[in-house]
């Protein structure tokens, strides 16, 4: 039988202003925990058997078994975990693992792999956001996660020629995690341009993105043939 529950932390954060967490057990072995705040809504789905690194204690854990307290305080559920690379088991409140994943998820936006794709945008007139992309000074592009963010929204965080998903293989770290490729070479592009996010942009796995780059010429139609061999 599903319940549910909610949870408002009782430190507030910096600013003043404290999170709100919403527990809904889908299952004996299923939790779907969410964490609002400030306006942003962030959700995930935590289930028996996955494993999950946690920030604070700086160690991988295997979800043994999901609880709907956590000893005398109010903090919402909890789960019975084990050490997966020594000994020992522990407890980690729901709260505090979707607190992980949401702070992993917002750091893992300023990373950026060397292969992908360096450019700014503009506001033009009309309010729709546009994407440049200019000649070089040294090498170097400002980078925009607004382009990678139009991009991945359309095709979805998952490789567009294997079809690896990070999240599926990685479990929670893979969380929101793709590179992002630049489909025309950027040493064919001679003056600044607008780049649409849909066509001109693709999301593909670590492996796959160096492939692309590995031979010239070598485009995502032809890569996809060799790997579908």
């Amino acid at each position: 039988m599903k319940k549910s529950s909610t949870y408002t932390r009782a430190k507030a954060t910096k600013g003043g202003e404290k999170p709100t967490y919403f527990f809904e057990s889908i299952s004996d072995t299923t939790l779907l925990a969410t964490r609002e705040w400030d306006g942003v809504s962030f959700s995930f789905e935590f289930k028996v058997g996955q494993r999950f690194f946690t920030q604070q204690k700086k160690r991988l854990v295997e979800i043994t078994s999901l609880q709907d307290h956590y000893h005398e305080l109010d903090c919402g559920y909890y789960f019975k975990t084990k050490n997966v690379n020594q000994k020992g088991t522990g407890d980690l409140t729901a709260q505090s693992a979707i607190d992980d994943l949401y702070h992993g998820h917002i750091n893992g936006k300023d990373f950026v792999s060397p292969h992908e794709i360096n450019i700014e945008h503009e506001q033009s007139d009309s309010e729709n956001t546009v994407f440049i992309e200019g000649s070089v000074t040294v090498n170097r592009y400002e980078r925009d996660p607004a382009a990678r963010a139009a991009c991945i929204e359309h095709y979805g965080c998952y490789c567009q020629v294997c079809g690896f998903d990070f999240l599926k293989v990685y479990g929670a770290l893979g969380l929101g995690y793709i590179e992002v490729h630049h489909i025309k070479p950027l040493h064919e592009i001679k003056s600044a341009y607008i780049v649409d996010p849909i066509k001109d942009l693709i999301p593909l796995c670590a492996n796959c993105h160096s492939m692309i780059h590995r031979s010239q010429g070598m485009t995502v139609e032809i890569l996809k043939a060799i790997v579908n061999k």
